[in-house]
Order: C-alpha cells, then structure tokens, then sequence
C-alpha cells in the first residue's frame, strides 16, 4: 500500500512485495496458492476446472522421441476422471513429437504469458474421424454443429444438406457434396463443396495470382482431378486438429484435387482458412476516369459484323471484374498434395513495429510460406490498419502498395494481432517494447517498419494533440497536426468541420 507502481518498470521494494504477498495469502484468493498436498487445495473450484492434468516433463532418447505419442494413453489411465491433458513450453522452444497430437489454445489479446499451451483431449488420442456422404439420419446430429452460426448462415447449410439427399434420391448428377465426419458413430463435422461452373477458374485467375499457388492446367481436363469450391465447414473443436485430414478425405471422396473459398469481407469467417493458402488479389489498371465520348467504329457498308463468341463474352466480364473492382472477396486455396504435408508450427513472438508499406509486405511474406504456421505475429500501428477509416473518401496521401480493398482481401486482422498504440522505449534486456500506456509487449524476434514520417513538427518540436506521448522539450500548439496523428483519419472527413475551415 502506498507504492507507486503506475509503470511496469517501477522496481517494488522486498518489505512492499512481501507483505502483499501475505495480504494474498490471508485472503479468499489463498486458495489459488496454496500447496498441492494441502487438503483444502483447489476445493472450492468448479468441477470443469478441475479436469485437466499437466504434463511436467517428457525426456526421451533422440532415438525413440517418434514413440512419445505412445505414453499418453497410459498417462490417461492414471486420471481416470481427467479428460485434458495441457502442455506449457516457452515460444522459442522446439516443438517435439509429443506435441503433434495437442492444439494449440490460441491467447486472449490481453494475455502476455511467456509460454504456448498446448491441449489434448482423451477423445483425439482414439484415432482422426471418418469421412463419409451425409445420411438422412445425420440431419438432426447437425443442428449442434451449427448452433454457432447466425441464423441465415444455419438456414442455408440445412438448405444445402436438403438438395443433396434430394439430389442422391432421384440419382441427379451431383452439383454438391456434402459430407459429415464420424466419430464413434457420432457426427463430428459436416464439409459442404460445390463443382463450380466452367469458366470460374479462369475468373479467379483474371483476379487474383492463382498461379503463383498453383498449376490450373494440371488439375483440369483428367479422370478423378478437378476443382472443388468450399461452402460450409464446421467441426467440433476437439477434433479441430484433424481439419486437413478431413478436407483430404472429403476432396477424394468427391474425385477433386483443388478446393477454394470465397470469403466475403463483411460476413464470418470460418476458421478452416488457416489451413489453406492465402491468395493475393490482383491489381487492375489504375487509369484515370475521364467521361469522354466511345470512338466511333468503322466497318464496311455490305460486312456484317461477327457476333461475339462464347469466349469473348466471359473475357469480357473478367475484365469488367477486374477493372470495376467488383471481386471484392478474399481467396483460399490449398492443394490435395499440401495437405498431406503437415505445417510446421512457429511460436516465435515475431512484434513488427509500424503498418508501413515494409511492415505488411514482411507479414504477408511470412504467411504465405505454405509450410510453416506463424501463430504469435503482432503488428503495432497506431489508428490500426487504414481501412479502418474508409468509411468515407480518404482525404490523405495512402500507401502506393496496399489499398483499403487489397488489406481487407489479405485477412491480415485475422493472422496478425493488431495493436492500436504507439512504441516509446525498447527494453532489450527485457526483450519487451515499451508502450505509450506504460504496458509492456514481449518479443523474440523485433522488427521496425515504421516507414516515412512527417519531419515538420518535429523539427519546430511540437507534437500534435493525437499524439499522447510527448517528449521532454516538446509541446502542443492548436491547430498543428501531423499525418502521424491517427486521429486525422477521422477528423478530415469530406464535410465535416475542420475541412470546411480550411
């Protein structure tokens, strides 16, 4: 009582740490740490929370680490009445055999523990779910799978799981598949794909680098190869670490080599799109609109002019795509042969300082390695990404490299957490970043991206009112703000007060 502790680097004196402690100890919150053998410990919990052993230490012969996955049922049998079993390492530690059968519990934005956890339930150790075609009987098993979804989004997979059993009853070609994944004669999982029209590849490819991911040509044109569209994916999240096994046996049941998602930039998104690639859009010409009359055509008097083809009609509308930007949708892809590769889990707390054009190029270069998975990238941008405030006419000079469209479509905010504050001081001892609040963010590896900066203010030393840090020897003037400001953004509006001063 009576220290200062405004900053998490304030040092706190033995006497003030030790009669806290002891204060904790006296309190209700005793019972948190208390001492494991103590009869009272952990006794006033939740059952649920008590379901769960932890894994203290593992150490096998490099000879023999493949069998680690081999104690764990017998680790089972000792807690009969636990279903969990969590593993805690440090980020920048090797990921070993043992962890292959865990899931990795994704933080809360708050949380700056230092190590990963991992999760495994009983259940996962009994082998992955099948994959088969949905059954009359499994329509009423689906409603809790889909519990979770908004009520148009639950409509339309009972709509589509209806059209396929019509479909298989009167023995139609099959337009759709719709599978279910089976676990101990339960459902587990339901993947829903549509065969897209012919010309939808070719689409795709005018507006978005398919190629860069893959060869079209090789999946075209052969028995038991083809394109396959994903439209609904739902699993429990016990068996969410059998997600690709799941896609692999659903695209070989269909007789498919390729599957896509079309995510649409206002509507959820499913979490099965980490399993895939990310492709990037494409980038029409930017050419000036000008109204201007259409030239005049010139033809003889007696030729009449040949009707457009069948293919000059669909080039026609990929260009008008692509030129009037109405392929507004982010693009998932993944191939059957990557998804008999597992990906490679990269824990390394990667902090990229400053949403410059550097900045989000890097972080998009990390994840669209196909291999390995990055799931601890933090991007620290002050006002956050810039599409943030395009609900109106930008006003300011934006990037020349990413538009407001093409960081919606890259579903950066989804693989990357994305702070809102701005870094003051770099404790590297610590290997943390010093925030304006005074809070710390911890990192193993640390890159500054900050991009260009306004030296105008700053050479006068005067820092503008969006910004709340200010440096010893600098003030504030009315009136003087910098494009540094995240708040410009929603200042400079088109009407708005302060751009009808100007």
């Amino acid at each position: 009582a009576g220290e200062d502790l405004s900053s998490p680097l304030r040092p706190v004196p033995p006497d003030a740490l030790r009669g806290a402690l002891e204060r904790l100890l006296g309190s209700e919150e005793g019972l948190f740490v208390g001492h494991p053998s103590s009869p009272a410990w952990l006794a006033n919990l939740p059952q649920h929370a008590k379901d769960v052993f932890c894994i203290n230490m593992c150490c096998l012969d490099q000879a023999h680490q493949a069998q680690a996955l081999d104690f764990l049922l017998p680790a089972f049998s000792m807690y009969p009445g636990k279903d969990y079993c969590v593993v805690t390492q440090p980020h920048t530690a090797p990921n070993t055999p043992l962890l292959n059968a865990f899931t990795i519990v994704p933080p809360q934005p708050q949380n700056t523990f230092g190590h990963v956890l991992y999760l495994l339930h009983r259940a996962a150790l009994l082998g992955p779910p099948q994959v088969r075609y949905l059954l009359p009987a499994d329509l009423e098993a689906l409603r809790p799978l889909v519990q979770g979804f908004e009520e148009e989004a639950r409509g339309e997979v009972e709509r589509c799981a209806e059209d396929f059993l019509r479909q298989e009853e009167a023995g139609e070609e099959r337009a759709s598949h719709a599978f279910v994944a089976d676990f101990d004669e339960q459902v587990v999982g339901l993947v829903v794909l549509r065969v897209p029209p012919a010309d939808a590849v070719d689409t795709l490819r005018c507006c978005y680098h398919l190629d860069d991911y893959l060869l079209v040509e090789h999946h075209e044109g052969r028995e038991g190869k083809g394109h396959a569209q994903l439209l609904h994916w739902a699993i429990n999240p016990l068996f969410q670490k059998y997600a690709r096994k799941l896609m692999q046996g659903a695209m070989r049941l269909s007789g498919r080599t390729v599957l896509f998602m079309e995510t649409e930039l206002s509507s959820p998104v499913s979490p099965v799109f980490r399993e895939m690639l990310q492709v990037a859009p494409r980038r029409p010409p930017q050419l000036k609109k000008a109204s201007r009359k259409p030239p005049k055509v010139a033809s003889f008097v007696n030729v009449e002019k040949e009707a457009p083809t069948e293919e000059d009609l669909r080039e026609a509308e990929r260009q008008r795509l692509l030129r009037e930007g109405q392929r507004t949708s982010a693009l998932s892809v993944v191939a059957k042969k990557l998804l008999s590769e597992t990906k490679l889990p990269v824990n390394a707390r990667v902090v990229v300082v400053g949403a410059s054009d550097c900045g989000l190029s890097f972080l998009e270069s990390l994840l669209s390695i196909p291999h390995l998975a990055f799931g601890s990238l933090s991007l620290l941008a002050p006002g956050g990404l810039e599409y943030h405030h395009a609900h109106h006419l930008p006003l300011l000079a934006g990037t020349a490299a990413y538009s407001h469209q093409e960081l919606r479509r890259i579903m950066l905010e989804l693989r990357v957490r994305v702070l809102d504050s701005r870094l003051v001081q770099i404790d590297r001892r610590q290997r943390c970043c010093v925030l304006h609040d005074g809070s710390l963010l911890p990192y193993d590896h640390l890159v500054v991206a900050a991009g260009l900066q306004d030296d105008a203010l700053h050479g006068l030393r005067i820092r503008s009112w969006g910004v709340e840090h200010v440096t010893e020897g600098y003030r504030r003037v009315n009136g003087a703000m910098s494009v540094a400001d995240p708040s410009i953004r929603d200042l400079l509006v088109e009407g708005g007060t302060l751009v009808k001063s100007l």
